[in-house]
């Protein structure tokens, strides 16, 4: 989505599209990912805050790994680094385990530990 693609109106709780089409709305839900900041920065709000984006990586373990998360786990947040850290994904494709580029050392550990078991890799 282009900046140009879209604007606010005068009129309350409508937006115009650039083929002057109007969208009306009585609730607005901001689901657009990395251009989240863009958004709510038309409307407004949250000018002192930038989005910051990053890649992380993501690591499948094998179909036999005897571990059964139903649900996400994260770490204890440290406010010091604000990033999820490595943590662990279940999926309907399986069980994944993510890590941040700010915790490459200590992904590559688990991945080694998680190799070691025989858990992850060939």
């Amino acid at each position: 989505m282009s900046d140009d693609s879209w604007s606010l109106a005068n009129l309350k709780n409508k937006i115009l599209l650039s083929d002057q089409e109007k969208i009306s709305y009585s609730h607005l839900f901001n689901c657009v990912g990395l251009q989240a900041g863009r958004v709510v920065h038309k409307f407004g709000v949250g000018q002192e805050y930038t989005i910051l984006p990053f890649r992380g990586g993501y690591y499948q373990l094998k179909p036999n790994a005897p571990l059964a998360f139903r649900t996400n786990l994260y770490p204890v947040p440290d406010l010091e680094v604000p990033f999820l850290g490595v943590h662990i994904s279940p999926s309907v494709m399986g069980l994944f385990i993510s890590a941040q580029p700010q915790h490459r050392l200590w992904e590559e550990k688990i991945i080694k530990d998680l190799k070691e078991l025989n858990l992850y890799g060939p």
